[in-house]
């Protein structure tokens, strides 16, 4: 029997510009921007991603315990690949809610890149993982 329910609200994804200064791939590829034509896309969509998230997420126990609940916001690079980087909780609940989202985060398959003007950029990515008891 499931002690709880999980909601993912994909409706909120932001694809903000990243400075590439950092990056060792090709600069010319590479680009600062404010907002990406076309967003990174996990593999099969935004229904694949939640789908993914319910599949491996596991409650924590002690979360559970002292119903800790609420929505935590991770945040990442998709860069020119679709390669996934530089995770990190932007809202937090709980540490045992982060590292739980965390650590289901950071198994995402390789996503299809951002886009702009026609061609292939790196973008940060935000997802909100919901955490409510049932």
């Amino acid at each position: 029997m499931k002690y709880f329910a999980f909601l993912i609200l994909l409706i909120s994804n932001f694809a903000f510009g990243q400075d590439s200064t950092s990056m060792e791939q090709d600069t010319t590829s590479i680009i600062k921007m404010d907002m990406a034509d076309v967003l990174p896309e996990f593999p099969g969509g935004d229904v694949a991603m939640m789908q993914f998230i319910q599949t491996h997420v596991t409650y924590p126990a002690i979360a559970r315990e002292n119903n800790i609940q609420g929505r935590v916001f991770v945040e990442f690079i998709v860069d020119t690949t679709g390669n996934l980087s530089n995770f990190k909780i932007v809202r937090s609940v709980s540490p045992e809610l982060d590292d739980e989202v965390l650590r289901v985060v950071k198994k995402f398959p390789r996503f299809k890149p951002a886009m702009q003007n026609g061609r292939k950029v790196r973008v940060r990515y935000t997802v909100p993982v919901t955490f409510r008891m049932s």
